[in-house]
């Protein structure tokens, strides 16, 4: 699975498995867990499409993401374990979560994870099986402290103590809705910036 991922140009993979692989999935039969993101740093990867039969626009890397994660659960599947996609687009699991869990990177102020390479810049993907795979991912330190640049640049209020995920959702609709996408916490987060 890895070797396959890396082909599939993932900059991100780890791997969890044990009891939160159920209940963070979605999938009550689900023992491990495979997470895999991109950085998105590439402005091509962050244009909206629209596809029929979608009820808002997903982005670019969102199919690139889910394309890998079906190749990863159809060689599942032929190995004889269940297995099922778990989308980066879909509210099914939280994949900032399993991020965490495969030790990808560290919670951020907001909300996202921050990881070594891209900061806040990754999108994720997963894939649930039964099978028991070996659990593996980065050790990530705390990349999210001594900084308030995603605190001040907020316009919604969203980041401080904690991070408020219903006032960030309203102002993005509200954004959205005037052909804009805001993206300022993740602009300004100086992790991952000038990194290799």
């Amino acid at each position: 699975m890895e070797r396959l991922l890396v082909e599939e140009d993932m900059d991100l993979i780890g791997f969890y498995s044990g009891g939160y692989a159920a209940p963070l999935t979605g999938f009550e039969w689900a023992k491990s867990v495979v997470v895999f993101g991109l950085g998105v740093e590439e402005e091509e990867l962050l244009v909206g499409v629209r596809q029929k039969g979608w009820s808002r626009a997903r982005q670019f890397v969102d199919q690139i993401l889910d394309l890998a994660a079906c190749r990863v659960a159809n060689l599942l599947l032929r190995n004889g374990y269940l297995s099922e996609v778990v989308s980066s687009s879909c509210g099914r699991a939280d994949l900032r979560a399993l991020a965490l869990l495969c030790g990808l990177g560290s919670p951020g102020k907001n909300g996202l994870v921050i990881t070594p390479a891209h900061g806040p810049r990754v999108r994720f993907a997963a894939v649930a099986t039964d099978a028991v795979l070996p659990g593996y991912g980065g050790n990530s330190t705390e990349l999210c402290s001594g900084c308030d640049a995603c605190i001040r640049a907020c316009p919604a209020g969203a980041i401080g103590e904690s991070f408020d995920a219903q006032r960030c959702l309203e102002y993005s609709l509200r954004s959205e809705r005037r052909g804009k996408r805001c993206t300022l916490c993740t602009d300004v987060c100086p992790a991952g910036v000038g990194e290799p």
